[in-house]
């Protein structure tokens, strides 16, 4: 069925997407005791040369048995890796990474994973990655990204977290990254204190509000500060929390982006308008160029 459909599609592009259930047996061997699930990987394998978008969930043994024995081709805009099968990702060094192609020249666009499929688990060519979406990575899967995407334009980090104490890493200046989107479930001082992002015109962060982030985040975090300014970007959106700082700082911050036209504001009921008007009123930009977003959340 699958080779027919296949062969139907004649020489047009393929959206595939790959999404298998374990049910109860978690601790299958894809290899040993399904051959018709392999047969059918190399079907689809075969017109791998076609791929446009591929979404793969799968487990860990059907990864193996791709990078082991089917001939892949990246998929030429996106890929999406996820594993909702029930077997935890163990935790694998570099030179761990599945290979899932063979080719090292050529790489999708975009990249999209979910938790527990973490950066260090796949070799899929980042150097030719443009735009991420990852979430439940740690602070370190997202420096060593940077270090080896030099094309990436936007970065969406979700749910970050890992130990970040006594991390000692040189300053990533990053050229190229335009928009990024952080939300980290530890402290970002990690992350903003060994990045440098000078093309960077759209920043969400965190990029989204809720009780967690109260918890973690810093009143008027000295990192974020020093990444402003380290940075020196032509930041045009801003997108904040309300409870991260005082007035006084968040006017200071924004000093550093006469660039900036776009503020959005994500505040709690018991945050209240006084400083946030305080902000407004203090803003060195001309009315025209700047819009403010008020966003109440309870």
């Amino acid at each position: 069925m699958i080779r027919e459909w296949v062969n139907r599609s004649g020489i047009l592009p393929l959206n595939v997407s790959i999404y298998e259930t374990m049910g109860e047996h978690n601790d299958i061997d894809v290899q040993r005791a399904c051959s018709c699930w392999e047969r059918t990987l190399k079907v689809l394998g075969e017109s791998s040369y076609r791929w446009k978008d591929v979404s793969m969930n799968m487990s860990r043994q059907s990864y193996e048995a791709i990078a082991s024995s089917v001939e892949l081709k990246p998929p030429s805009r996106s890929l999406t890796l996820s594993n909702d099968c029930g077997v935890q990702s163990r935790t694998h060094r570099c030179g761990d990474a599945l290979q899932l192609w063979k080719e090292p020249g050529f790489g999708p666009q975009r990249v999209i994973t979910d938790a527990p499929v973490r950066f260090g688990h796949f070799n899929i060519g980042w150097q030719h990655v443009s735009h991420v979406d990852v979430k439940g990575w740690s602070v370190v899967d997202c420096l060593d990204l940077l270090k080896i995407a030099p094309r990436l334009v936007s970065c969406a980090f979700a749910d970050v977290g890992g130990h970040t104490h006594g991390l000692d890493e040189p300053v990533i200046c990053h050229e190229s990254l335009q928009e990024l989107s952080l939300y980290c479930i530890t402290s970002p001082a990690a992350f903003f204190d060994n990045v440098a992002f000078p093309s960077l015109s759209s920043l969400a962060y965190p990029s989204e509000y809720d009780e967690v982030a109260r918890l973690v985040f810093n009143v008027n975090d000295l990192s974020l500060m020093s990444f402003f300014t380290r940075s020196s970007f032509p930041l045009t959106k801003l997108s904040v929390v309300a409870h991260m700082f005082t007035s006084e700082h968040m006017v200071i911050i924004l000093s550093t982006v006469p660039s900036l036209t776009h503020l959005r504001v994500y505040m709690s009921e018991k945050f209240g308008n006084k400083g946030l008007n305080e902000v407004g009123y203090s803003l060195p930009f001309g009315s025209s160029r700047f819009n403010c977003y008020y966003v109440d959340h309870c």
